[in-house]
């Protein structure tokens, strides 16, 4: 049986850190950017900073470094909400990925049978100061470019997005 890469895509160090730690993951130099692995698992993490800018060339470096074809993409991160419809902690599988510029709309091929809540997310340009009222989905900088990016390289449901709030 070929074992099936992981890839973890995370923009913040905080989103990072606990992953790093719970899944055994060293820092390896061979990517000029925070990029983790754990050889015995298959698992690697990419950091890829806040914001859509540095998405794509990370990833292609990435793809380039392991030249391997069979491999999962999730992205774990952390998404704004409405405070009458989500708590802090909550967790979601994103089911829809909208862009605020773009208007072009991704739908995740979500294959496995789980419990959590799935949702709708867009992902904006700026931060959201002003509480999210324009938005009846949850947000983030990220996901749209990193589903975006990563759907060139593997089939959609080799891509999964989870949000926390």
């Amino acid at each position: 049986m070929i074992k099936q890469l992981q890839c973890l895509i995370t923009a913040l160090k905080a989103e990072s850190t606990p992953l790093i730690q719970e899944l055994k993951l060293d820092r390896d130099k061979k990517l000029n950017f925070p990029y983790f692995v754990n050889q015995e698992s298959s698992i690697s993490l990419i950091g890829v900073g806040v914001g859509k800018k540095q998405i794509k060339t990370r990833i292609m470096e990435y793809m380039k470094l392991i030249n391997d074809q069979n491999i999962q993409f999730i992205n774990i991160g952390i998404a704004g909400g409405k405070r009458n419809k989500t708590k802090i902690g909550d967790l979601f599988i994103i089911n829809k990925i909208c862009d605020e510029k773009s208007y072009k709309k991704y739908y995740p091929e979500i294959l496995l049978n789980h419990t959590f809540d799935e949702c709708a997310l867009t992902t904006v340009e700026n931060p959201i100061l002003s509480g999210g009222e324009k938005y009846d989905t949850l947000v983030d900088m990220e996901a749209h470019e990193i589903f975006s990016v990563c759907s060139e390289f593997v089939p959609l449901h080799n891509i999964g997005i989870i949000k926390i709030i």
